[in-house]
């Protein structure tokens, strides 16, 4: 059994008790304890304490100017509770005189729940919404709501940004799968619940600050959860660990039994495996100095630049293994990552690499032999980013090998046999005087693992044979054998 991550924002009877990061959030990753975790593997465990909507206790309010018990009742409460019952179970008369500042236990199953859709307000590129529970897949569009159970999934190009009820906003970048699990409002506004599932991808969040204890917005992925309480970070789920990027306020960062504050302007790293620790580096700078036609220098932000692309060139081949891409950026303090498709159009990404400071890189993913796309994205001061032109290339593809196993002459007559090769379409058979295959007196391509002919008697010869497919495979000529014609 693994690790297991958890995050703590629970609610009791009296003042709350929360771990102290309160206007800052907790990301926790599952560490297993042992072997690699893939993404989504079942060996990241990650167990949360229960949520303010599934649990027992008291949420604190704080009382405001103007607040009357009757106000506060229609505000927050159940129609079957009332004011008569708030101010009992706090031990005070009905009509007692309230004072701003001080504070009332308001049982948590006494508030009133709403739903709380989301909205998208900016839509770049193919991006769908899957709606619930029909599980139907629609374009998604500006001013769309999303509700409790509904998807969202943007293409290689695709963009989006929502807004959530309480002002807080998700931008959703490319390549990247969100499904809204819980937007719960308690009360008119004074208690959120709002959780997300980042399946694939990466997200940019701008939380709101809340202003009341008790407010819960969380982000899983398949290997961590980010709790927030009013902080701008990103977050990304990948298959060798878990990369945070602050950009405001605090992340409590690490597993259950280890965790630490990253500050803004950190990120964080992450590996698998029992005893690693968080690798903390300072984020690229976001803004550099510049000069005005007046010799006035101020900061202005960073701009991403299209990268320029080097190998696989346009129209290579590439013939052995996996291809390693290069290229070199064009801007400052500067992130890339390859994207692979199988169209320049790049419909569907397929594969990719991760964001790295690096001039080279290889997917994640294994690409089998056939036609393929790249391109490189760039992101510069944690906003701006950039797409190089594209390149598309042939990786070539490899047959097994084959040989000779068996071959009987009768007189001037010989039959030959050697091993099938899977995936080949037919054979071609070399036999020569010499051992270079220089003098060669058959060449022959035949679709069977067997060929009957006519060689001179008396004669020795040398024999090879490979497998035959369409481009891009190839087969290089198995091993040579030697045979005597008696």
């Amino acid at each position: 059994m693994g690790q297991q991550a958890v995050a703590t924002s629970s609610v009791a009877r009296g003042p709350i008790r929360l771990w102290p990061f309160v206007m800052a959030a907790m990301v926790l990753c599952a560490m297993p304890a042992s072997g690699d975790v893939a993404r989504g593997s079942a060996n990241a465990e990650l167990t949360l304490a229960p949520a303010p909507a599934d649990s027992d206790g008291d949420w604190t309010y704080t009382i405001k100017p103007d607040d009357t018990p009757a106000a506060i009742a229609d505000r927050l409460l159940s129609e079957n509770r009332n004011a008569g019952q708030l101010m009992g179970y706090n031990g005070r008369a009905r009509d007692a005189a309230l004072e701003p500042g001080n504070t009332l236990q308001v049982p948590v199953q006494w508030l009133e729940r709403r739903p709380r859709p989301a909205r998208a307000i900016a839509v770049r590129g193919q991006a769908w919404r899957t709606s619930h529970p029909e599980g139907t897949r629609d374009l998604l569009d500006e001013g769309d709501r999303l509700n409790v159970g509904d998807g969202v999934r943007t293409a290689s190009d695709g963009y989006a940004r929502i807004r959530l009820a309480d002002g807080s906003t998700l931008a959703i970048e490319p390549d990247s799968r969100l499904q809204f699990n819980r937007l719960t409002q308690y009360g008119r506004g004074a208690m959120a619940d709002t959780r997300m599932n980042l399946k694939q991808g990466r997200i940019e969040t701008h939380v709101e600050p809340t202003e009341e204890n008790g407010s819960r917005f969380e982000i899983h992925t398949p290997s961590a959860v980010a709790a927030v309480r009013g902080t701008r970070f990103g977050l990304e789920a990948r298959e060798d660990g878990t990369l945070l990027e602050v950009r405001e306020g605090e992340v409590w960062f690490g597993t259950r039994q280890d965790m630490q504050p990253i500050r803004e302007g950190y990120s964080a790293f992450l590996s698998p495996g029992p005893g690693s620790e968080p690798v903390i580096r300072p984020l690229p700078p976001t803004s550099q100095l510049a000069s005005n036609e007046d010799g006035l220098e101020s900061e202005v932000p960073l701009q991403a630049r299209p990268a320029t692309l080097q190998t696989p060139a346009q129209d290579a081949t590439v013939k052995q293994g996996q291809p390693e891409f290069e290229w070199s950026l064009q801007g400052d303090s500067e992130q890339a990552r390859v994207e692979v498709a199988r169209s320049a159009a790049f419909e569907e990404t397929i594969a990719t690499s991760t964001w790295e400071t690096g001039d080279s890189a290889r997917v994640n993913e294994p690409l089998e032999p056939g036609q393929y796309c790249w391109r490189v994205a760039t992101r510069a001061g944690g906003e701006s980013t950039a797409t190089s032109p594209v390149n598309c290339f042939r990786l070539a593809g490899s047959l097994d090998a084959t040989r000779v196993i068996s071959a009987n002459t009768i007189d001037d007559r010989v039959n030959l046999y050697w091993q099938s090769v899977d995936s080949a379409d037919g054979y071609r058979i070399q036999i020569a005087e010499d051992r270079d295959f220089e003098r060669i007196v058959q060449d022959r391509e035949v679709s069977e693992p067997e060929i009957r002919m006519r060689l001179d008697p008396g004669e020795r010869y040398h024999v090879r044979v490979k497998g035959l497919a369409p481009p891009p495979m190839h087969s290089d000529w198995g091993e040579v054998r030697e045979i005597a014609v008696e």
